[in-house]
């Protein structure tokens, strides 16, 4: 089949909002436009919209830990050197379920979904919800030259995959779904984005 040119999936206003392509005055910076978003924040944000009031209202993400992650009556302990223990009874944590994930519209199959670190999940629902939000049908992203680029931090789901009581669960999709490294491909893959492909560490 004949190649076609990589074709725009920018909203027609998106001129409009980027501006000039190249900058008026050499000490310029690059103009960047936002056209869409989508978040998954706690203080159960999911939604830009819902982001803007929680910043409006002054809100504070931070609560209990949830049921699910561990127990802090088990774990508490008031003395800060104490091994084994955390001297901290809340934190920030989202509210949605990590562990509730529809595969399907993302062609991942159940069985590979089990095996999904759940950043990636997160990742491709909150890509899905970016691209709604900026009015860009899916068909004119598939193909495009567009970039992913995705800023990461800790690896728990792969500590706890690869532990020595875990091992027996590692299989086929393991290592692409366990791997930091791999959050910004899947989100490429999954969407077919043809451009560059890349995860940073982040931890701030």
């Amino acid at each position: 089949m004949p190649s076609q040119a990589p074709q725009s999936i920018l909203p027609p206003n998106a001129e409009q909002l980027r501006g000039p392509s190249h900058p008026t005055q050499a000490t310029e910076p690059p103009r960047v436009a936002i056209v869409g978003m989508g978040c998954r924040f706690p203080g159960a944000v999911s939604s830009p919209e819902a982001f803007a009031d929680f910043l409006r209202a002054h809100g504070d993400g931070l609560g209990p830990v949830p049921p699910g992650r561990w127990d802090p009556a088990t774990f508490y302990s008031a003395d800060r050197a104490a091994p084994g223990k955390s001297y901290v009874k809340s934190g920030s944590f989202l509210s949605q379920s990590l562990y509730e994930f529809d595969p399907e519209p993302y062609g991942v199959s159940p069985r590979e979904a089990q095996k999904l670190d759940p950043q990636q999940r997160l990742l491709l629902e909150v890509t899905w919800d970016a691209l709604e939000d900026a009015g860009v049908p899916l068909e004119r992203v598939r193909g495009s030259n567009t970039a992913v680029f995705v800023g990461a931090f800790m690896q728990d789901f792969q500590m706890l995959t690869f532990s020595p009581q875990n091992r027996w669960l590692v299989d086929s999709h393991t290592a692409v779904g366990a791997s930091s490294t791999v959050l910004s491909n899947r989100i490429s893959y999954v969407f077919d984005l043809k451009g560059a492909s890349l995860t940073l560490e982040a931890p701030r």
